[in-house]
């Protein structure tokens, strides 16, 4: 007869944490099934917060089983949805909780916790981490525009997108220069210059956002300045794509100048993002402005 390793009989009854249960009820709980202090079971309590969990024993099964048992009665009895477990320490892979592979916080303390074959990773993790992704952007090997509207609206798709745009005779150039750094200046994540193959073309979020047959490039921002009597020339951009954010809702703005057979030339501003009320809000509020500042300095 083989002996049996003894750890595979003893339990743990373990405390997950989430974002309702009140911390006197925990803490209370715990002092009920422990008979310890009260101070030491707030202590227990923190613990289970600040590391998405905390737990009792080893037990025997039984004796794991009927503590569980007693906590999940008093836990339905007051209401609250604080979730505990009898785990089998030999096999904690069991347990019916999943917890995030980078942070450790059980399914029940985060908002959202996203599985794959391997592991999972909740929502403040992948918000951390694509804060720090965006930090590497910069040095990123990004070589046309496709790539970074992807990188810039996630898994959105082109189709699910709405654009408006408005056109700009070439002579207030200086002025919409001026209102378009005011507007864009804090709130651009990224701009760049576009590879434009001829003046008759006009470029849009639809041509940009393309990988197929030619893909557009990025290039360097390209100006042209424009003495309109200051001490200091206006920098008029040829073009450009501005990756922008207004409290955490990211959109883009496209600029472009067409020419005509005569020697001017039209200029082109688009402002694109994800259907719906909040991209229009934004979309009204760059153009309204837009407007304000051209008026006042009467190029029209």
């Amino acid at each position: 007869m083989t002996d049996m390793d003894d750890t595979t009989q003893h339990y743990e009854v373990v405390f997950y944490n989430d974002t309702t249960t009140p911390f006197e009820f925990v803490a209370r709980l715990f002092k009920h099934l422990t008979g310890r202090p009260l101070y030491e079971c707030e202590e227990m309590a923190r613990r289970r917060y600040y590391l998405g969990k905390h737990s009792f024993g080893p037990y025997p099964a039984a004796v794991a089983a009927a503590i569980c048992t007693e906590a999940q009665q008093a836990i339905a009895d007051a209401g609250h949805r604080l979730m505990v477990e009898s785990v089998n320490i030999a096999h904690p892979e069991q347990s019916a909780v999943m917890a995030c592979s980078f942070c450790g916080k059980a399914s029940t303390a985060v908002e959202k916790l996203f599985t794959g074959q391997n592991g999972a990773i909740c929502d403040g993790c992948v918000v951390s981490n694509a804060a720090m992704l965006q930090e590497l952007l910069p040095a990123a090997q990004l070589k046309y525009t496709f790539q970074l509207l992807d990188w810039h609206f996630g898994s959105g798709s082109p189709d699910k997108f709405v654009k408006t745009s408005r056109t700009y005779p070439g002579r207030v150039r200086a002025d919409l220069q001026i209102a378009i750094d005011s507007l864009f200046s804090a709130k651009a994540i990224r701009a760049i210059g576009i590879k434009q193959e001829y003046g008759h073309e006009q470029i849009d979020l639809t041509s940009l956002w393309t990988n197929e047959r030619n893909p557009r490039g990025l290039a360097p921002l390209s100006f042209e300045e424009l003495d309109v009597g200051d001490a200091a020339p206006v920098q008029c951009q040829l073009n450009g794509l501005w990756l922008l954010e207004d409290n955490g809702d990211r959109y883009a703005a496209v600029l472009s100048r067409e020419r005509d057979y005569a020697g001017g030339f039209t200029i082109f501003l688009e402002i694109s993002g994800p259907q719906g009320e909040r991209t229009a809000e934004i979309t009204r509020k760059v153009f309204a402005q837009i407007e304000d500042t051209i008026k006042a300095a009467h190029s029209y």
